[in-house]
C-alpha cells in the first residue's frame, strides 16, 4: 500500500510538471504582458512546482528510510534469535541451523553432503548415514558438537562397504 501511495505522489509531481510546463508555454503565447511581468510570474509558478516536486520526493525519501529501518530491525531480531544469549536455550530449529551453518562453511565436509542426515532434539544431535571417508566422521562429530546449543552428539552413523 505505501509503495502505490508513493507511485502516486511521484506520478502527481510528474503531471504538475508537465503542467506547469504547457502553462507556460501557453502563458508566454497569450499573455498580454510585458516579458518583464511574464519572467516574474513564471519565476513564481517554477517555485510552486519545485516546492511541490520537494516535498513529493521528501515524502518518497521518508518513506524509504522507513522501510530500511524496518529491515534492519528485522535483521537484528533474526541475528538476537539465531544467537540467543543462553545457547542451551535455543530452540532445536535454530540448533539445526547453525549446526547446517557451520558444517556448510567447512570444506572438509563437502564430500560428505548428502552421506548423512541430522536431527535435533533437546539439543541432542543425532547423526545417521554411511560415510564414504569414515576418517572424516570424528571430525563430522567434534565439529558439531562446537556449536552453540549443541548439548550432546549421538552417532549412528556406518561405515559404506566397498564391493568387491
Amino acid at each position: 500500500m505505501g509503495r502505490r501511495r508513493r507511485q502516486g505522489q511521484t506520478q502527481a509531481a510528474m503531471v504538475g510538471l508537465i503542467g506547469f510546463a504547457l502553462g507556460a508555454v501557453g502563458a508566454l503565447l497569450l499573455a498580454p504582458k510585458s516579458g518583464r511581468d511574464s519572467r516574474t510570474w513564471i519565476g513564481g509558478q517554477a517555485g510552486k512546482v519545485g516546492k511541490s516536486a520537494g516535498d513529493a520526493l521528501g515524502q518518497v525519501g521518508s518513506g524509504l528510510r522507513d522501510g530500511a529501518e524496518r529491515i534492519k530491525d528485522s535483521a537484528l531480531d533474526l541475528t538476537r534469535r539465531f544467537r540467543a544469549d543462553d545457547p542451551a536455550s535455543a530452540s532445536d530449529e535454530i540448533v539445526m541451523q547453525r549446526v547446517r551453518s557451520e558444517l556448510g562453511r567447512m570444506t572438509a565436509f563437502a564430500e560428505l553432503r548428502g552421506q548423512y542426515l541430522l536431527d535435533v532434539s533437546g539439543g541432542i544431535v543425532t547423526v545417521r548415514g554411511e560415510l564414504s571417508n569414515p576418517d572424516l566422521s570424528a571430525a563430522l562429530m567434534a565439529a558439531i558438537s562446537g556449536v552453540d546449543g549443541v548439548t550432546a552428539v549421538e552417532s549412528r552413523l556406518h561405515r559404506d562397504q566397498p564391493t568387491a
